[in-house]
């Protein structure tokens, strides 16, 4: 924004100072230059960051839990599929990222639909952020700060 009112400001005063020049002398009106004020000059304007999708060298979400009861499975066929496989009727595992980036896929296999599978996020963890899909045969509960 600062950059785009210092351009603003500095056209102003050119095109302030080109009507200056006309008024006191009409005869170099012919030689005077004066800026568009109606077409910005677009080299200025700074767009926002965007933000992107995790690049492939990051662990598949979901890839990694400590335990803290009953037992999984964890596969991750590509960089962006996670598959947990549940062993147990109950699981509750902590896991320092809980997100799940766009594009990006948790599957959890449960044996019923009555299993539960509970993931907490460690106290130091960033807020969860889910934009991709999560899928379970049961009950899953994500355990945020």
């Amino acid at each position: 924004m600062t950059t785009i009112s210092k351009k603003l400001l500095s056209t102003t005063m050119l095109t302030t100072a080109g009507l200056l020049a006309i008024a006191m002398n009409p005869a170099r009106a012919q030689d005077a230059t004066i800026p568009d004020p109606v077409a910005p000059d677009t080299t200025t304007i700074e767009t926002p960051a965007v933000e992107e999708t995790p690049a492939a060298t990051e662990p598949a979400p979901w890839s990694e839990f400590d335990t803290e009861q009953g037992s999984i499975t964890i596969d991750t066929p590509t960089d962006h599929d996670t598959n947990i496989t549940q062993l147990t009727p109950v699981y509750s595992g902590v896991s320092s990222v809980l997100d799940i980036p766009e594009g990006y896929h948790v599957n959890i296999e449960q044996a019923s639909a009555n299993w539960l599978f509970v993931a907490k996020a460690a106290p130091d963890a960033d807020p969860t952020y889910i934009l991709g899909r999560l899928t379970a045969d049961g009950r899953i509960v994500i355990i945020d700060r």
